[in-house]
């Protein structure tokens, strides 16, 4: 009865393990990311108060925390550098073709 037991238990184990039961992602990720994105978004609008516009697709999310020569620009406006989303995949960044900035 033991043995069966065991094995009976092992089995479900087994199969949690194939099927990523136990493997589930955490919901702090997207959580995370979206925070993340919140902060580029204010980092954009000071970007664009001080300067009158969003950045290119060129200059990207970088503009806000590289110094170029881009008049009316008083950056860095994020306090670190840009880092990856949760699951370490770099951000895009595009501007929209109605002019407002894409982040995902």
């Amino acid at each position: 009865m033991i043995k069966f037991l065991l094995g009976a238990i092992l089995a479900v184990l087994i199969w949690m393990n194939l099927h990523g039961v136990s493997h589930r992602e955490s919901p702090a990720k997207p959580i995370a990311k979206r925070y993340q994105i919140d902060s580029f978004h204010q980092a954009l609008d000071a970007f664009k108060q001080d300067t009158g516009r969003y950045p290119t697709d060129a200059e990207g999310l970088q503009v806000l925390r590289n110094a170029p020569n881009i008049k009316g620009w008083r950056g860095p406006y994020l306090r670190q550098d840009i880092p990856a989303d949760p699951w370490n995949t770099p951000y895009k960044y595009r501007l929209h073709p109605e002019g407002y900035p894409i982040i995902n």
